[in-house]
């Protein structure tokens, strides 16, 4: 709470000089290393079977596979703390960058700051067993029994960062206007895709919510006030499908559509055609009262949906106002360990 008022005050009063600072910091200090201002490198991944590294790099990438004996005395001395104690192969990207591979997966080690970047999982590589290493411009080859990885630095804008995540978010993790989870029916198959109802539907949605009004704020962009606009639509379905008044579900599905969870309690909307879980957390419900806070911030005119935070949050104040109270009174005196009030569904909310 006080994070999110300390943000909201800064930008009630510097909203452009706050949001710039950052980048203008890092973008003189990019810019003095030889890279476009305003820029930082983003690391991304792709995976190519040997079959396609040989089409592609047409034998222009020699592959180093073997860890001289001189390279790994020299890195075992440097002061850094290395993810694994085995080598496999070492191979020199630049005077200042070294790469080991191992059985674990691959270490950059910069010998200059000496800092390690550390792959391995699927994350980053098909294998955890490393075999080799090549290099093309910004990008390196890590070589495995099952194909490589490259895996390039990109020079990207926050902006540019924040367009990728965006689009993947309304791509794959859209339920229902939620910020749901996303799982792939088949590893590293984007188009095996499917939202599954979590626990923290809400929670999730909300700090989206948040997220694209100060999108919004910043750049004005239609999106991120349309974005906000359908979690929020998202979050007043969390409460009123429940029909308790400042009580949200956990999560709701449709039924037929969605898959069913096997856990919490869940309850049929009148028309059966929706569940939702009843189980909301002490946590969830805090999260939520955020989002109509970061609302309540823009005019009028800015964005829209102002009424109905003020609503939501005074609604869910309204109903866990009897907790508090109970929550105060057993604070001052321990001795007072009576039930909370009774609530439909028997709620229980975790207070002191």
């Amino acid at each position: 709470m006080l994070i999110w008022s300390r943000a909201l005050r800064h930008l009630r009063r510097h909203t452009l000089p706050v949001a710039l600072v950052s980048i203008t910091s890092v973008g003189a200090l990019l810019f003095a290393q030889g890279q476009p201002a305003g820029t930082y490198l983003q690391k991304t991944r792709t995976f190519y079977s040997a079959t396609d590294f040989n089409r592609l790099t047409a034998s222009k990438v020699r592959v180093t596979r073997d860890a001289n004996s001189e390279l790994e005395l020299r890195i075992r001395r440097l002061p850094v703390h290395l993810p694994f104690s085995q080598f496999t192969v070492i191979a020199v990207e630049s005077p200042s960058v070294t790469w080991i591979g191992s059985a674990q997966g691959a270490a950059r080690v910069h010998t200059t700051d000496r800092h390690v970047e550390y792959f391995a999982g699927q994350r980053w590589l098909p294998d955890d067993d490393v075999t080799g290493f090549g290099f093309e411009e910004s990008a390196t080859w890590v070589e495995t029994p099952k194909g490589f990885a490259r895996i390039e630095y990109k020079p990207m804008t926050l902006e540019e960062k924040s367009r990728h995540f965006v689009d993947q978010i309304q791509k794959r993790h859209n339920r229902w206007g939620l910020t749901a989870t996303s799982e792939l029916r088949v590893t590293g198959d984007l188009s095996t895709n499917r939202t599954v109802s979590s626990d923290n539907d809400g929670l999730w949605t909300a700090i989206y919510v948040a997220a694209e009004c100060f999108r919004y704020k910043v750049t004005g962009e239609p999106d991120a006030r349309e974005n906000a606009r359908r979690g929020m639509q998202a979050i007043l379905r969390l409460e009123s499908i429940t029909g308790i008044p400042g009580f949200p579900a956990r999560s709701f599905i449709k039924v037929g559509d969605d898959v069913q969870p096997s856990d919490g309690e869940w309850h049929d909307t009148p028309d059966k055609g929706w569940r939702w879980k009843g189980d909301t957390s002490s946590d969830e419900i805090v999260g939520r009262h955020e989002w109509p806070e970061v609302a309540g911030f823009f005019r009028r005119e800015d964005i829209d949906f102002k009424p109905e935070a003020t609503r939501h949050r005074r609604a869910a104040s309204e109903f866990l106002e009897p907790c508090r109270v109970v929550g105060d009174r057993q604070r001052a005196d321990p001795a007072i360990t009576g039930a909370l009030p009774s609530f439909p569904l028997e709620l229980r909310i975790k207070v002191g």
